[in-house]
């Protein structure tokens, strides 16, 4: 019964309701970003057991009671970028892997804004846990690079510095050695991480415990969103 294929009336009812929790974990409400996401994909086949998910969806949106919380910040000039990504391998159908980032302005007194969070596909089908990781960080770096620019111009000061963090020890060593990849398509990536952190564009990626990564339940089903409501509301 669960894996019968919805009627068109009624998938085109399920793309309207996906759509409208798009915007909202889009604009208001990151840590529904993966179970939208998840949603989203399945939106061409959707059956009935996708029905069922997005109901329980809907149910925590109308009874939980998250708000965005935009400290009182410092001046720009005086802030950093923090960009957390993550990535889980092949958790989605057809092997392709899922990617998170949220990034925050952080001012000297350690408070933290929230100004981007997403949960999207890998663009391609990845061959590791490593490739996969690799490009969540440079998904995120890119963005957060492009805010940077954003905000350096509207405030007249320096670009800002940015500090990225993964959970994946293996990305940073790599990052930081002189040999090369086996992957042939992953030392492209690498290369355009190492360049930005040669051009000062970004000024560190960092390992973290998974049990400090922010993004982590942007990746993967029933992961603690507890971490990333934490630092992005008031509850």
């Amino acid at each position: 019964m669960k894996a019968s294929e919805l009627s068109e009336t009624e998938r085109a009812e399920y793309r309207a309701l996906v759509g409208q929790l798009n915007w909202i974990a889009t604009h208001s409400w990151p840590d529904i970003a993966f179970d939208v996401c998840a949603l989203s994909v399945a939106c061409n086949q959707s059956t009935v057991a996708d029905l069922l998910q997005l109901n329980k969806v809907i149910s925590r949106v109308k009874t939980d009671n998250v708000r965005l919380y935009m400290p009182r910040m410092d001046k720009i000039a005086d802030c950093h970028i923090e960009c957390f990504s993550d990535a889980s391998f092949a958790n989605l159908p057809d092997s392709v892997s899922q990617g998170g980032v949220v990034i925050f302005i952080r001012d000297s007194n350690g408070r933290r804004c929230p100004v981007f969070w997403q949960s999207r596909k890998i663009r391609r089908v990845v061959k590791s846990t490593l490739s996969a990781e690799t490009q969540a960080l440079l998904e995120g770096a890119e963005t957060a690079v492009y805010l940077s620019k954003i905000l350096s111009e509207i405030e007249g000061c320096e670009s800002l510095q940015i500090r990225c963090f993964v959970d994946n020890k293996s990305l940073v060593d790599a990052l930081y050695s002189c040999r090369s990849v086996d992957d042939r398509r992953l030392r492209i990536d690498m290369a355009v991480l190492r360049d930005m952190l040669k051009k000062k564009e970004i000024t560190e990626v960092a390992w973290i415990e998974t049990s400090q990564q922010l993004a982590d339940c942007l990746t993967k089903k029933g992961a603690s969103t507890e971490r990333l409501r934490a630092a992005v509301s008031r509850d």
